[in-house]
């Protein structure tokens, strides 16, 4: 088995060397803007996983951040389904992706994904909530990034992983900022430093954070993202407005909002809306 940390070290070199080719090649303006996204990245660089509400508030009671076969073995042990099952009605079309992903590392089935973030509402189609971890996460876990997506932009036919283009668009935590210059070279000169976070993770293109060794709790958490609409409906509706009517869904998003926001006051974590 492949340890994927021990390959983010080992493509420091090339990214190194590749980051100083790109400053080399481009006129002073450009490198200008690219020296400045990379200090962007590393001052500002968190990792954001993107949550439905049952899924944050569950990590929010649990103090514990399951990944998708933790979460099935938790599930399989109250319900009496095979965890395979689980997975596979969980995954569908993932689900032999995932399983070759995770199977062809030391401890794949202990990786965690999020994705990097610096100040948007992250990758939002895994869920409207974006959960930022503080920069002390970073220190008591270890974690690497890839390029993008690790299911769609890694695996080959089988499925099996495409080793020799991941092996080249990996990094370690401290080259992250040249992983993601090299990334958006082309389209980063072009865009104010506002709209930099969307840029660099939205629900189509996002860089891939993997957690794989350390322990996530509800404490590491700096702040919860959302929508400036999504929070100003949900507040009105959850502590101002009780005679509106609601359907059965809203009524489930209205209350699991509500009870987030009071375990995040019992942590002392703060909403951030975008």
């Amino acid at each position: 088995m492949i340890n994927f940390l021990e390959l983010c070290e080992r493509n420091q070199d090339r990214l190194l060397s590749q980051f100083g080719e790109l400053l080399n090649g481009a006129n002073s303006r450009t490198r200008k803007t690219l020296v400045e996204f990379a200090e962007a990245i590393k001052a500002k660089g968190r990792i954001g996983v993107n949550m439905r509400p049952m899924v944050l508030l569950d990590f929010l009671i649990s103090d514990r951040w399951f990944n998708i076969h933790q979460w099935a073995k938790k599930t399989s042990a109250r319900g009496g389904k095979p965890v395979e099952v689980i997975l596979r009605e969980k995954l569908r079309d993932y689900f032999d992706r995932r399983m070759a992903f995770d199977g062809f590392f030391e401890s794949g089935l202990e990786f965690r994904y999020g994705a990097l973030n610096i100040g948007g509402l992250g990758a939002h189609c895994f869920g409207e909530y974006c959960a930022i971890l503080q920069k002390e996460a970073h220190r008591s876990c270890r974690v690497g990034y890839l390029k993008g997506d690790s299911l769609n932009h890694y695996m080959a036919a089988g499925p099996k992983v495409d080793d020799g283009r991941l092996r080249v668009e990996c990094a370690a935590d401290g080259q992250k900022d040249m992983l993601l210059a090299l990334k958006h070279a082309s389209e980063v000169a072009a865009k104010p430093p506002d709209q930099w976070p969307d840029m660099i993770c939205n629900a189509d293109c996002y860089a891939e954070a993997i957690v794989v060794e350390g322990h996530v709790k509800a404490g590491h958490l700096s702040c919860i993202r959302i929508g400036k609409v999504d929070f100003a409906l949900y507040w009105d509706y959850a502590f101002r407005e009780f005679s509106g009517r609601l359907s059965e869904l809203d009524r489930y998003r209205v209350d699991a909002f509500a009870a987030i926001d009071e375990r995040l006051q019992l942590l002392g974590v703060s909403w951030e809306t975008v």
